[in-house]
């Protein structure tokens, strides 16, 4: 053997090597994760050896089908297509026939499912056990919609408070500082106590039964103006919502605006009577608003849009009966999931069928980059974006069953998309699985409508299509490859019934991909590290000493306190040329509220 291919051959065995044994540090790592979990916690999140067998079928069943048949022969059989659509909760249509599985495929996905104990979590999570075994915490967000009587009296209490005081702000009844009626609100509030909410009033709002009060939010730091531009602080109702009360983003705006309604000549008790809360605080200090509206901790803020920080908005924007609506969609999609006597899994829940493609996509297909959503809606243009943080936040972690997932969700409604990422869809080298939703009516019964929702439904079937198919004519100038998966989810009308069943559809699917992959969808630690930095920074730009950074400790094993007492230079550097500029005033004091001890408990 000559010296070059002995290199090779030593490098490959380097290599072979550091693989192995990185493989043990992570399994060691994994196990002492373990450490102070009981058995029934460690089942829930951590175990990844379950369905071992199972799976090995459905990697022999995958290989033969992708040899066997392409997409667009299996996109184009009727019999098929028809086993790989199912009607669900409030008329909503899934059709899959246009992913490369068949009913097969299905079932063994399902069986694998029952064998990782997709089943037995499914009754932990609904009965209240912990799932959450990061933060010793159950994952209650379920109750929220539950009727009176099949969930706590404080949580139905508390929705009925909600949906009174919404009607009474609506009609009059609760009127402000100066006996007028309220003609606007602000919503301030981060992450979900804003995302999620948002996209149920942007959706609803034309066909409510409107009460003509204006709805807007407020989380960026840098938004107050465009939010308070044309309002009235007169005849404005201030919405805080916050599940801690601690996050930066949401105390800095909620300063702001109490100041301007301060600055119009409010005294303190018309600024009270102009505000009001929805957080999970318990000893919250209560005094400064004219209502506190509470949520619980077992209740994420990506999850909480049937929760006070969503059903307020939702109410106050378009009525009590409407919010009701949404929450008795999103019921009957727990209902659909919880309480579905079919016994395979795989075939007949809506949020399984959609986590089992995803996994079949990345383990199977090799789709692991991430995937698009296009809501064929104007008025469900934010929906892309609460489901990134749903998605990304809840999953987008190392470790569990395959760490080589990218969760990375993007989106934009249609046809719009169809001018800007498409070409990606359609031609990349990599396929993006699709996520296309539509209405089978248009937002009203006007015939103009009528005849644009035409060529709107036309194109929404059309890009599954193309994207399926393809085209493989070698004498056209370009190339369609085909064989990109998609799902069509068709919704009968965008009401508040179908939209709540809508959100409810992508929680569930959000937890169970989780559960499935062995990931813990209900906590966030990785946004802790750079919120600590944050706090550092700002406390450092109260002082405006820049002169000399911090390195990062000279330890093998530095803590998160450690991390975030330290900076870069190009840090550093950023900070003097911001300081340069700034008022003099503000070198020596900050107007901003600081927090020495950063939130344990994030908006997410």
């Amino acid at each position: 053997m000559d010296i070059a291919a002995s290199s090779i051959w030593s490098a490959i065995w380097a290599a072979v090597w550091v693989f192995m044994a990185a493989k043990q540090h992570l399994t060691k790592v994994n196990q002492k994760k373990l450490v102070g979990l009981s058995k029934e916690e460690e089942n829930v999140v951590y175990e990844t050896q379950r369905g071992t067998k199972e799976w090995e079928k459905v990697v022999c069943h995958g290989r033969a089908l992708i040899k066997k048949k392409e997409l667009r022969e299996l996109a184009l059989d009727k019999k098929r297509s028809n086993e790989l659509r199912l009607e669900g909760p409030c008329g909503l249509v899934l059709d899959w026939s246009r992913h490369q599985v068949t009913s097969e495929t299905m079932r063994l996905l399902g069986d694998w499912a029952k064998a990782r104990g997709l089943e037995e979590f499914l009754n932990d999570w609904s009965s209240g056990k912990i799932v959450n075994p990061s933060e010793s915490r159950a994952a209650l967000h379920q109750r929220l919609r539950a009727p009176a009587g099949e969930t706590p009296s404080e949580v139905s209490a508390v929705r009925d408070i909600i949906l009174r005081f919404a009607e009474d702000v609506r009609s009059g009844r609760y009127s402000t500082a100066l006996n007028s009626r309220f003609e606007s609100v602000i919503i301030v509030g981060i992450g979900g106590s804003r995302l999620g909410p948002e996209v149920a009033v942007r959706a609803l709002q034309l066909n409510s039964d409107s009460s003509n009060l204006q709805i807007r939010f407020l989380s960026a730091l840098d938004g107050f103006h465009d939010v308070v531009q044309g309002l009235n602080p007169h005849t404005t109702l201030v919405v805080i919502s916050s599940k801690s009360f601690t996050t930066i983003e949401t105390t800095a705006n909620a300063a702001r605006v109490r100041n301007w309604l301060a600055t119009s000549g409010l005294d303190q008790d018309g600024i009270r009577r102009h505000t009001v809360a929805c957080t999970a605080q318990i000893n919250f200090q209560s005094d400064a608003y004219a209502a506190v509206f509470r949520f619980w901790d077992t209740v994420g803020g990506r999850y909480s849009v049937t929760g006070s920080p969503g059903l307020l908005p939702l109410a106050l924007a378009c009525g009590a009966d409407a919010a009701s609506r949404f929450l008795a969609g999103s019921r009957q999609m727990d209902l659909h999931l919880f309480n579905n006597e079919e016994q395979n899994l795989g075939e007949k829940r809506l949020p399984v069928v959609m986590a089992l493609l995803a996994v079949y996509n990345a383990r199977i297909l090799g789709l692991r980059s991430g995937r698009c959503i296009v809501p064929y809606s104007s008025r469900l243009a934010l929906l892309p974006a609460h489901l990134q943080q749903l998605e990304m936040e809840s999953l987008g972690k190392p470790g569990g069953l395959d760490s080589t997932i990218q969760h990375i969700l993007f989106g934009a409604p249609g046809t719009d998309a169809q001018h800007s990422f498409f070409q990606l869809l359609h031609q990349s080298p990599i396929p993006l699985p699709t996520d296309f939703i539509g209405c089978l009516r248009p937002p009203t019964d006007e015939i103009d409508d009528w005849v644009q929702w035409d060529i709107m439904l036309a194109n929404l079937l059309a890009q599954p299509d193309a994207l399926a198919l393809g085209v493989t004519n070698s004498k056209l100038d370009f190339y369609f490859p085909g064989g990109r998966p998609s799902l069509t989810i068709m919704l009968p009308a965008l009401d508040p019934t179908t939209l709540g069943a809508l959100m409810t559809l992508y929680e569930h699917r959000t937890v169970i991909l989780g559960y499935l992959l062995s990931i813990n969808p209900f906590d966030q630690p990785g946004v802790e590290l750079g919120k600590r930095l944050a706090n550092t920074l700002s406390r450092y730009l109260s002082t405006g000493t820049f002169d000399e950074f911090p390195s990062p400790p000279q330890t093998s094993a530095p803590t998160l306190e450690d991390l975030s007492q330290s900076w870069t230079p190009a840090t550093s550097w950023m900070l003097k040329r911001y300081n340069s500029i700034r008022p003099s005033m503000l070198r020596q004091t900050s107007q901003i509220p600081l927090h020495s001890t950063p939130a344990t408990d994030s908006e997410k």
